[in-house]
C-alpha cells in the first residue's frame, strides 16, 4: 500500500461560526506545495484563494470524514468556515517534487490563465507557470 508524502506540519484553524483564514503551509523545501490535504473534525466551508476572502456556505464542504486532496493552483492563502458549532480545519502540505507554482502573493497580479498555464506579474518579474 502506498500513502502521501508529507514531511512537514501542517496549519490548524478554529471556527465557531465566522470565517477564518491562514497561508498554506510550506512543503519540506520551503515551497508552495502543488497539493494539499484537507480535513476538519466537523462539518464546515473550505475555500483556496489569493487573497484569503472569505469562506461562505456554498464553498467546499468538508466532513470529519472526508481526507480531501486539493491541488492548489498557485493559490497561498485559505479560509474556512464551520457549519454549525466549533470545528478545526487542518491543512497538510504534500510533498510530491516535480514542479512547484510560484506563490501568488498580496502584490502578484495573475495575468492570464489558460488551461494549466499560469502567466503573473509579481514585483517587476514575469512568471509563468505551465
Amino acid at each position: 500500500m502506498s500513502g502521501i508524502p508529507v514531511f512537514s506540519a501542517g496549519t490548524s484553524l478554529q471556527s465557531s461560526g465566522a470565517s477564518v483564514s491562514a497561508q498554506i503551509p510550506a512543503d519540506s523545501a520551503g515551497m508552495l506545495p502543488l497539493f494539499v490535504r484537507v480535513t476538519a473534525t466537523a462539518a464546515g466551508y473550505f475555500r483556496l484563494s489569493q487573497d484569503g476572502a472569505s469562506a461562505a456556505v456554498g464553498d467546499l464542504l468538508v466532513q470529519p470524514s472526508d481526507g480531501l486532496i486539493l491541488k492548489t493552483c498557485g493559490l497561498s492563502r485559505f479560509s474556512f468556515v464551520s457549519h454549525s458549532g466549533p470545528s478545526t480545519v487542518t491543512v497538510t502540505p504534500i510533498d510530491v517534487g516535480g514542479i512547484k507554482y510560484p506563490t501568488i502573493g498580496p502584490t502578484s497580479t495573475l495575468l492570464m490563465e489558460t488551461g494549466s498555464a499560469l502567466l503573473l506579474e509579481s514585483g517587476d518579474k514575469l512568471l509563468m507557470e505551465a
